[in-house]
C-alpha cells in the first residue's frame, strides 16, 4: 500500500507463488506530498505481516536541449528550425514542452522557431527557454545570417533636357544596403560623346547635329548584380549664339625702344571658349591665343619721326570672329646735337 502526504492509502494486491515482487507506482505531476509505501503479506490462514514504511520526495526532471545545431538563416527569407529532435525530458512527453524567446526577428510556434532578417547581420547568439510547466532550462542558439546581395536602388531623378554646346551634367545617386562594395558604371546605350566618371557623374556636351531625343541606358554593376537606369534626354538648339566682344582698348601711342605690351580682355555672352589672333601687325608683334597678351618688340632705329603702325586683333568663339582695328603712333627719340 502507498500514499502521498496525508492522502488516502491506496491498496493494490499482488498474488504470486514466488518470493520476489516488483511494483510500479505512477507519480502524478503535482503529488500531495512525499511518497510513502510499505508491503503487506498474508497467507490463506489470515496470518499477515508488513515491512517498515519507506518514504521519498518526488522531484521533476527539467527538460534539456542537446546537440543544438548552428542555425543558418538566409537573408530576406523565412527560415524555420524544428527543435523537437534536440529536446529531452525524463518524465514528460516532448510534445508537451513549451519554447519561449525574447530575440528580435524570431517567433515561436510549438517547438519550432521562425526567423527573418531583411538586412544582413554578423553572427550572433540568442537565448531560448524550454519549459515543462514546472521547471525550465535556458540554452543558447547560434545564428548565422547568409548574406544575399541587395540590388542597387537609384534615388536621383535624371536630368532630361540638354542644350546644344552647353555641358550636360547628371550626378547619379543610389543606395545599397550591402556595405563595402565597389561599383562599375557603363553605358548600354548613350549618344556619342557622353561619358560617366567612376563616381557616377555623367557629362556630355551635345553638338549641333545631336538635336532631338536620345535614349540613355546606364548600367551599375556591384560585382553581383547589374541594375539599369534608363531615361530619355531631349536636346534643343541654343536660343541665341552671340559673338564675343572686347571689353578693353589698347593704348594708341608708344615710344620706340621699349616693348609694347597689352592684355586684351574679351567676353562671350554664351559662355563659349574664346581665342585671340593677331590678323594684322608688325613682324615683331605676337599675341598669346589663350590669354590675349600682345607683345611688340620695338627698335629705336630712327630720330625725330613718328610711324603709324596698324593692328588688327581678332577674338573668336569658333563660330563668330570679331576684329578690333587700331593704330599705334610709334614715336622715335629726338636727334640732339653733339
Amino acid at each position: 500500500e502507498y500514499w502521498f502526504g496525508a492522502a488516502a492509502v491506496k491498496n493494490d494486491t499482488m498474488a504470486d507463488e514466488g518470493a520476489t515482487f516488483n511494483y510500479t507506482i505512477h507519480i502524478p505531476r503535482d503529488p500531495a506530498g512525499n511518497l510513502t509505501w510499505r508491503f503487506l503479506a498474508a497467507d490463506l490462514k489470515g496470518n499477515w505481516n508488513y515491512t517498515p514504511e519507506q518514504s521519498m520526495t518526488p522531484y521533476n526532471l527539467a527538460p534539456e536541449a542537446v546537440d543544438v545545431p548552428v542555425w543558418e538563416v538566409t537573408e530576406e527569407e523565412n527560415d524555420i528550425l524544428d527543435l523537437q529532435p534536440h529536446l529531452v525530458d525524463g518524465n514528460d512527453p516532448i510534445t508537451s514542452l513549451m519554447l519561449t524567446t525574447e530575440a528580435d526577428n524570431v517567433t515561436v510556434s510549438g517547438l519550432r522557431l521562425t526567423a527573418r532578417f531583411d538586412t544582413w547581420m554578423e553572427n550572433f547568439t540568442i537565448e531560448v527557454t524550454v519549459s515543462d510547466g514546472e521547471d525550465e532550462t535556458m540554452f543558447s542558439l547560434d545564428i548565422t545570417v547568409i548574406d544575399m546581395n541587395d540590388f542597387v536602388v537609384v534615388t536621383s531623378e535624371p536630368v532630361r533636357e540638354a542644350q546644344v554646346s552647353v555641358e550636360y551634367e547628371y550626378p547619379v545617386v543610389f543606395t545599397d544596403e550591402d556595405i563595402g562594395q565597389s561599383y562599375d558604371f557603363f553605358f548600354d546605350e548613350a549618344p556619342t560623346g557622353m561619358q560617366v566618371a567612376p563616381n557616377g557623374r555623367i557629362t556630355w556636351t551635345p553638338t549641333l547635329d545631336q538635336e532631338g531625343n536620345h535614349n540613355i541606358d546606364l548600367a551599375i554593376d556591384d560585382g553581383f548584380n547589374v541594375v539599369h537606369h534608363q531615361w530619355t534626354i531631349t536636346v534643343t538648339g541654343r536660343p541665341t549664339d552671340d559673338p564675343p566682344a572686347f571689353t578693353n582698348s589698347p593704348p594708341t601711342t608708344h615710344e620706340a625702344g621699349t616693348d609694347y605690351v597689352f592684355d586684351f580682355d574679351a567676353e562671350d555672352p554664351d559662355g563659349d571658349a574664346i581665342e585671340f589672333r593677331l590678323v594684322t601687325g608688325p613682324d615683331d608683334a605676337v599675341i598669346n591665343e589663350d590669354t590675349g597678351v600682345l607683345v611688340w618688340d620695338t627698335d629705336a632705329d630712327k630720330r625725330d619721326t613718328t610711324d603709324n603702325v596698324d593692328f588688327v586683333v581678332r577674338v573668336s568663339d569658333l563660330k563668330h570672329d570679331v576684329d578690333l582695328e587700331f593704330t599705334v603712333a610709334l614715336s622715335y627719340p629726338s636727334n640732339d646735337p653733339p
